[in-house]
């Protein structure tokens, strides 16, 4: 528990990229996310993926326009990549782990914003994969 007490909040882009970074790292190693993630980044993108990202959540935490991207359709093109088979159970388990990551480095109001935003983000980026993928 002193180590929890220890923990500050997202205060930074520094903050940011060391969250991305090593949530990215776990995703890595995850048996389920692991193999999306690294069949669609090439090991060469991989640096500039995370800098995008920590843009991405720099335009949600801190209200920078860093951010250039469309979401929607990156996710959409990963599930017709992978013949449509992202669902439901890869958002949660997605959201879950960057959960875990945020409360092991971070607390505070950002860091508590980064888990609500996140929550937001999967719902919605499920909802939009799933209203484009085709009848069965």
């Amino acid at each position: 528990m002193e180590a929890e007490s220890k923990l500050t909040d997202i205060l930074t882009r520094a903050d940011l990229k060391f969250l991305v970074s090593t949530f990215y790292d776990v995703i890595k190693l995850d048996e389920m996310l692991g193999p999306i993630f690294l069949r669609i980044i090439p090991d060469d993108k991989w640096e500039s993926h995370i800098e995008k990202l920590t843009d991405f959540w720099g335009t949600h935490l801190f209200g920078t326009l860093d951010f250039k991207g469309n979401p929607v359709l990156a996710h959409q093109n990963v599930d017709k990549k992978l013949d449509y088979s992202i669902g439901q159970e890869h958002f949660t388990h997605w959201l879950e782990l960057w959960f875990a990551t945020v409360d092991s480095l971070f607390r505070g109001e950002k860091a508590l914003l980064a888990k609500q935003r996140a929550q937001n983000m999967a719902v919605g980026q499920f909802l939009k994969v799933w209203e484009v993928k085709p009848a069965k």
